[in-house]
């Protein structure tokens, strides 16, 4: 899949420990069928949660916790 952000909200209280980003994206398979995705990064006490929700299938929801993560330098 591959697709484009239609907007973003960014609201860390202390990057990536603690705060939440709403990421809004239609994404597009090789079908040529979209999703239209609402993606929440979301941090509470140092412990990063993704989730992936996408309008077409209410249904399903995709959680993802990450047990570790690193920025680097460019």
């Amino acid at each position: 899949m591959a697709g484009d952000i239609t907007s973003k909200t960014c609201e860390w209280k202390t990057p990536f420990k603690d705060g939440k980003m709403i990421i809004k994206a239609t994404f597009e398979n090789d079908n040529g069928e979209q999703q239209h995705a609402t993606i929440a990064i979301t941090g509470v006490a140092g412990k990063v949660t993704l989730t992936y929700q996408a309008e077409e299938r209410p249904e399903v929801k995709i959680q993802v916790t990450a047990d570790s993560f690193e920025t680097k330098k460019a």
